[in-house]
């Protein structure tokens, strides 16, 4: 849809609030093309699929949540969260991620779910605490799914809530 378009370019081209994050559009043109790449279908073998979240009262777009379906035996999901600025802090990534990672557990059957957040975002690092959690270890990914450059992140296990 053409307004999730503009809503997702709004909030992911903001690249003070974003500057953690491996992907920061460029262009509209630049999300309509990563839009036509998400796959049709959820949960297939080494893929990243995005949900959009929206906020109930004002129905629009408000972030999105990554979800990386990866291992051998596809029972292990990557999450990764994006939250529009002024709907940071209110508890919306809380609320989004407990819906998917309830989920992925129950009607999808993994059996491990992860986050990665960037040790620098101190707002974010304190997610996974709420999420319980605990950091696993400190890993570097090398050519992330939507950047070339690599960076460091704090990977932690996400249980059944």
């Amino acid at each position: 849809m053409p307004e999730d378009s503009r809503a997702i370019f709004g909030y992911r081209s903001d690249k003070e609030t974003n500057k953690y994050q491996g992907w920061i559009p460029d262009s509209l043109a630049e999300v309509d093309e990563f839009i036509a790449k998400n796959p049709n279908t959820f949960n297939l073998p080494e893929s990243w699929f995005q949900l959009v979240m929206t906020d109930k009262i004002a129905k629009a777009v408000i972030g999105d949540i990554g979800v990386h379906f990866f291992g051998a035996e596809h029972l292990q999901v990557e999450l990764g969260c994006t939250i529009k600025k002024e709907f940071q802090q209110q508890g919306y990534a809380k609320e989004g991620l407990k819906t998917v990672i309830a989920a992925l557990f129950r009607q999808y059957h993994k059996h491990r779910i992860m986050a990665s957040v960037a040790p620098e975002n101190k707002a974010s690092m304190q997610r996974p605490s709420v999420l319980r959690s605990r950091p696993l270890k400190n890993y570097k990914v090398s050519g992330h799914v939507f950047s070339d450059s690599p960076r460091h992140s704090s990977r932690y296990p996400l249980y059944p809530l």
